[in-house]
């Protein structure tokens, strides 16, 4: 079995309160196997923790943001082409007017 789908088996487990009832893919012989608390801590909550602070700030200051750090980077790509994020912010800035 491929580790990434063992992963999700885990978590299935994880998620389920590490019970042998957990709802797991057909097949997987790891399914009888529960996780312990901790490791269901772990699982859960230790890495999802992804909170982060963010500073308060509208989507024109980041974009100003950006074109000011390096204006000639890619912001938009598209088949036909593409803007970077000093023609997106001026772009925008007309448009705002």
């Amino acid at each position: 079995m491929p580790k990434s789908q063992r992963f999700v088996t885990v978590m299935r487990i994880a998620h389920a309160g590490g019970s042998r009832g957990a709802v797991v893919p057909d097949g997987d012989r790891h399914a009888d196997q529960s996780v312990t608390p901790a490791q269901r801590e772990l699982l859960l909550s230790g890495w999802n923790d992804t909170a982060v602070e963010v500073a308060p700030v509208l989507l024109p200051a980041l974009l100003a943001g950006a074109a000011g750090r390096d204006g000639g980077a890619p912001a938009v790509v598209t088949a036909g082409g593409g803007l970077s994020y000093g023609e997106l912010d001026a772009l925008s800035s007309r448009l705002a007017r």
